[in-house]
């Protein structure tokens, strides 16, 4: 396993050419993961994937009441959002990403639902389930890999909670909108969704995709390499989220105390973007319908 401290040492631009090289090398995506050098999240760790349940449910003005049905989007690594859904009541979940990335052995989840009987939910149907489809169907979850595909498949008004964790930043310029709507579409009458999203360029928590013009960051070549980020800044994105009928709430904002990189190596349609909007790294978001 590569670590995190020699990950860190690789300046950005050899993160771009390793992960160019890697991701079309013909190995799964699972070896990647083992070896710490493609990671879709951390939600396989039971303590960091209740955290973040806690986070986004808690979000609403009001408790989430049991018989709930949520929704989110890109689980990553692991579907350990089902048992979390599971344990708070949840009637149904809808998992939903862009690919068949959730690892399908048992152990991190069974050490999850462990966690959750200590802290008094009953886990049994999870903890007796013998494979990773009879493990979501105990859990009433349902996991789809199609992304904006899967999106359309889901009833309108049928989602009363949704939630993503440094996601929104990974979905394509293009279909960002698109995604925002369905997922409005998709949110009943007294809902919400809480979001998390990250600003920085995922290569060394700086802005150094913004260098890059359109024609080459939005290439297919580049996108499907394992660092893509739609570079949407965050008061565009905030127009978007209304743009697709959300009220939005914008619950916390967390500030770079410079500028990590430095403006005259952005590409032009960057430059003019105003300091205020740049020093955003990253920011947190409740979503209801407008």
């Amino acid at each position: 396993m590569i670590s995190e401290r020699v990950k860190q040492s690789i300046p950005w631009y050899g993160k771009i050419a390793a992960k160019i090289v890697l991701s079309r090398l013909p190995f799964g995506y699972g070896l990647w993961q083992r070896l710490n050098l493609f990671r879709l999240g951390y939600m396989d760790d039971p303590s960091r994937a209740i955290e973040v349940f806690e986070f986004h449910s808690s979000a609403g003005d009001t408790p989430l009441a049991p018989g709930f049905t949520m929704l989110e989007l890109g689980p990553g690594d692991a579907v350990t959002t089902a048992l979390t859904a599971y344990a708070a009541g949840s009637a149904k979940t809808y998992l939903v990403d862009e690919g068949d990335f959730a690892q399908k052995e048992l152990g991190p989840y069974h050490a999850l639902a462990q966690a959750l009987e200590a802290w008094g939910h009953d886990m049994t149907a999870v903890l007796e389930a013998r494979t990773f489809d009879g493990m979501l169907a105990a859990c009433n979850a349902v996991y789809l890999t199609q992304g904006l595909v899967s999106l359309r498949t889901i009833p309108s008004n049928s989602v009363t909670f949704q939630m993503s964790q440094a996601v929104l930043e990974h979905v394509r310029r293009a279909e960002f909108l698109p995604v925002m709507m369905q997922l409005r579409r998709l949110l009943a009458p007294g809902g919400f969704a809480s979001h998390r999203i990250d600003l920085q360029d995922h290569l060394a928590n700086a802005l150094h995709n913004l260098r890059f013009s359109d024609r080459i960051w939005e290439s297919d070549f580049m996108a499907t390499s394992g660092f893509y980020t739609n570079r949407i800044r965050f008061f565009e994105m905030v127009d978007v989220f209304e743009e697709a009928g959300f009220d939005t709430c914008v619950t916390g904002v967390r500030q770079f105390p410079e500028i990590p990189t430095p403006p005259e190596k952005f590409a032009p349609q960057f430059k003019d973007v105003p300091e205020d909007d740049l020093m955003v790294c990253d920011f947190d978001v409740v979503l209801r319908p407008g």
